[in-house]
Formats: C-alpha cells, structure tokens, sequence
C-alpha cells in the first residue's frame, strides 16, 4: 500500500493472475483510479466482478485471456485505452507458478509487461514460497490460511514449482 501512496490518483493497475480479486478489494478500499484484472478462470473473475460491484471509487475491467495474452500486439492497445493510459503498477502477486504451467515465456512476458509500463511505473511480483522442510501439518495450515483469508483456492503441493525453475 505504500507504493500505491507514490503515485497520483486515479491509479492506473494492472493485475495479472488477479484471481477472485481479493487484492483489488484491497486496493479499493483505500483508493480510486482504474484496475484491469487479467485471469484464465472464467469462475473467478465473476467472484472478483461480484466482490467489487460495491466498490465505486475503482473503476474494474476484467479480461479471461492466459498472461501470454499480454506479449501479443493488440494487448497493449487494449490495456492502454481500458487503464487510460499506460499501467502505474502491474501486479501478478501469487500467480506466477500459475503462469509458469501453461506459458513457460516468463522473460517475453516481463519484457512485454515492461514496455507497458513507459512512464515510472512500478512492477510487483510475488508468489507464496514454502520451504522444503515445512511438515504436511504446516503446509496444510498455510494453505488453510490462504483459503480463509482470500477465497482463493491454493495450489496443491503436488503442482508447486520451485523458485529456480521459473527462470
């Protein structure tokens, strides 16, 4: 949220892998602008639609593409004219071993990500890390967690991808 605080207002955000828009909810509660949420899941971004109907002060726009949407020509004209302008954050924030399954171009993805992004603006990548060394009691209350505080359904420990193999 600090890094939200940086900019000015009306935002300009990108989320890719936005699932049922629990970060969006968050980001509306605090602030007003534009936010593009991009996701496979037909399922969840009608959750996230549901989730931010209330929500006045952000204006949403939701898309059902893969991230390798985001490296073809059109998708940055899209993105421009929906956002009003090029993206101040693009977030993918515990989708990227999600994105690594079906598009294994995460460098052509950061680099199309990057020149959206022409004018200061800020990316923020993040994923859920679990140690190797996590007991299956541990790693079934971690994803407890992640189902009871976002709505989101977590990744089985049988699909996780170590961090070195999404290079």
């Amino acid at each position: 949220y600090k890094t939200l605080k940086t900019f000015n207002t009306p935002l300009r955000i990108l989320d890719l892998g936005c699932g049922n828009g629990w970060i969006a909810e968050q980001i509306a509660k605090q602030n007003s602008g534009v936010y593009v949420g991009i996701d496979p899941s037909e399922a969840s971004l009608k959750i996230l639609e549901e989730r931010l109907t209330a929500q006045k002060n952000l204006k949403v726009f939701s898309f059902q593409h893969s991230a390798e949407w985001i490296c073809k020509e059109d998708a940055s004209t899209v993105l421009y004219e929906r956002l009003g302008g090029n993206p101040q954050l693009v977030i993918s924030n515990a989708a990227l071993h999600q994105i690594r399954k079906t598009f294994s171009g995460i460098q052509s993805l950061i680099v199309s990500l990057y020149h959206l992004q022409v004018s200061k603006g800020v990316a923020l990548f993040g994923d859920y890390y679990y140690p190797k060394t996590l007991s299956a009691v541990e790693i079934q209350k971690a994803l407890h967690w992640i189902k009871k505080k976002t709505g989101q359904s977590p990744t089985s420990p049988e699909a996780w991808i170590c961090p070195d193999k999404l290079r």
